[in-house]
């Protein structure tokens, strides 16, 4: 319902964040704004393939409830939704490491390593249970934020000061997840955090480079 409508606008906003990423490296040639594009790129995929996971096995389940037993429907549908659950977990979490690393300016190809493969064993670990993953996602996410608010400190720009507050909101998504077993309307109030975060990186992307 209404949630799905909130990614479908998210997917959209991220990819216009992967437009503008690119963008920005055209005019400064800097390799760290392609890969903030890409890392938007990792997310819009996870969305947009979690929206076909869903639609398939609602398709499939109304195709099934007319022809097919009951059981055969539940059988396909659980595996579809295991398959498309553990990838937009891997690509959320990939993504968010590649965000650190680039927030703390790592070697991308020791430490983001080592975010990859703890990203996949938590991807793994999620196929039953999501809290795993909303708390590797608040861990991540709250390291970017320090990280942007670092930075801040540092360079007292507001493009830093907009990006970190963007991420500080973005954190609350994982953080009502997670809450959402005690007041489930926290599920859709996370989809809107979220939304709002994007818009927040989007605009301050073209801000800052509509001005160079």
């Amino acid at each position: 319902g209404f949630g799905i409508l909130l990614e479908i606008f998210t997917t959209l906003v991220a990819l216009g964040v992967v437009y503008a990423g690119v963008h920005a490296y055209k005019i400064t040639k800097e390799q760290k704004h392609l890969y903030f594009a890409g890392t938007f790129g990792l997310l819009a995929i996870s969305f947009i393939g979690r929206l076909f996971t869903a639609l398939a096995i609602a398709l499939e389940s109304f195709n099934d409830s007319v022809v097919s037993p009951v059981s055969t429907t539940l059988g396909v549908s659980g595996e579809l939704f295991s398959i498309g659950h553990v990838a937009y977990i891997w690509l959320v979490l990939g993504a968010y490491a590649i965000l650190l690393s680039l927030a703390l300016k790592w070697d991308r190809k020791r430490e983001l390593g080592v975010l990859i493969a703890l990203t996949s064993v938590i991807a793994a670990s999620s196929i039953d249970v999501s809290w795993p993953f909303h708390l590797a996602a608040l861990a991540l996410l709250f390291c970017i934020t320090l990280q942007h608010y670092l930075n801040y400190r540092g360079t007292r720009a507001k493009s830093a000061y907009h990006i970190f507050a963007a991420f500080a909101l973005l954190t609350l998504e994982p953080l009502m997840f997670l809450l959402a077993r005690f007041e489930p309307s926290l599920v859709v109030a996370g989809y809107v955090v979220r939304l709002i975060a994007y818009v927040m990186i989007l605009v301050t992307l073209w801000r800052v480079f509509s001005d160079e």
